[in-house]
């Protein structure tokens, strides 16, 4: 949590504004308030299986972003094409099988039914992730698509 509270003020106060200013700023406040929900309400489990699956898929994340400041690009295209694989399968598959389990299975039990409102709210904020994700992962396609057929590896 202190990664994107971290990086959430950074963004806004610090790093020049990029074409993705909108939307990282959108998915670290939405981490954030994930986080800040799993822990009030004590969702621990789900909390702790979407940051997990989260932060593996950002392994090979940063490292298509630490190759690509180097000279060698076909290292780079293969880290990248391994980076949207993974993203593929962790952020847009098990997050989106564990958000709609949240949407069926996350509540609170009969006694406590007037809060169930927080953990539908927290399941919407995660379903908005996934939307994001899902974005994120055409742009990646869109990336590899220019670089197989022009060359070109900017970022869009």
């Amino acid at each position: 949590m202190g990664y994107f509270i971290e990086d959430f003020i950074h963004h806004i106060f610090f790093k020049p504004r990029s074409s993705d200013f909108w939307e990282m700023n959108l998915h670290h406040f939405i981490t954030i308030t994930l986080f800040g929900g799993m822990i009030c309400q004590n969702f621990i489990r789900p909390g702790m299986i979407v940051s997990y699956l989260h932060n593996l898929s950002d392994i090979s994340t940063a490292g298509s972003r630490v190759l690509s400041h180097t000279v060698y690009k076909k290292s780079t295209f293969v880290s990248f094409g391994l980076c949207t694989v993974y993203w593929f399968l962790l952020r847009n598959i098990c997050i989106p099988i564990l958000c709609y389990n949240c949407w069926l299975y996350l509540t609170y039990p009969p006694e406590l039914k007037a809060f169930n409102i927080a953990p539908k709210l927290l399941t919407a904020l995660l379903t908005v992730l996934c939307f994001m994700h899902v974005y994120w992962l055409f742009l990646f396609i869109n990336m590899i698509v220019k670089a197989v057929k022009g060359g070109s590896t900017d970022d869009t």
